[in-house]
């Protein structure tokens, strides 16, 4: 599921015990990925997510609340399209949400962070799930920024209500 979603431009099949459980062509745009994987809800409730701060990009794609998780399940991330977990991400998302989410629940995300290669190293793990980025303030403050920018768009613009537009053509789930 992590990479899938991460991957949008590579297709991924998983077939469990003969039923076909993620079915994912390549090349295909986020919000269709996601409404194959998450459903079309969660699809229909995409903000774009698309920001830069000196060498630090930030893209991927967000849920307007008030759709939401109970946990962190849905929050993913990668560095340079290589999927990882980090908390202090995590944390700067929900920063980020702060005010618009209930107690308890926690944004739906993906969002890819690149760096220049020697900015990060990607062997401190045996899973390479986690990274360490040297200047690890700094990507967290990017990803807020990116994030908040996301919600609250410039010159208070209302938030799209919705991405319905990008998938009339899929089917409905």
């Amino acid at each position: 599921m992590r990479h899938a979603v991460v991957r949008p431009d590579i297709g991924f099949r998983l077939v469990k015990d003969g039923e076909t459980i993620i079915d994912c062509p390549p090349r295909q745009d986020a919000v269709a990925r996601v409404a194959a994987l998450w459903g079309r809800d969660v699809a229909g409730a995409l903000l774009p997510v698309q920001y830069t701060h000196g060498d630090i990009a930030v893209t991927g794609f967000l849920a307007r609340p008030p759709v939401s998780r109970g946990n962190r399940n849905r929050e993913y991330f990668s560095v340079r399209k290589r999927p990882i977990t980090d908390s202090r991400l995590s944390e700067a998302v929900e920063s980020a949400y702060h005010s618009l989410l209930m107690k308890g629940q926690y944004p739906v995300c993906a969002l890819d962070i690149e760096l220049r290669l020697e900015a990060v190293d990607v062997n401190v793990h045996p899973t390479k799930r986690e990274v360490r980025i040297l200047d690890m303030a700094s990507v967290v403050s990017a990803v807020r920024e990116a994030v908040h920018t996301a919600l609250h768009p410039e010159g208070g613009a209302a938030v799209p209500t919705s991405l319905d537009d990008h998938y009339d053509r899929f089917d409905n789930r």
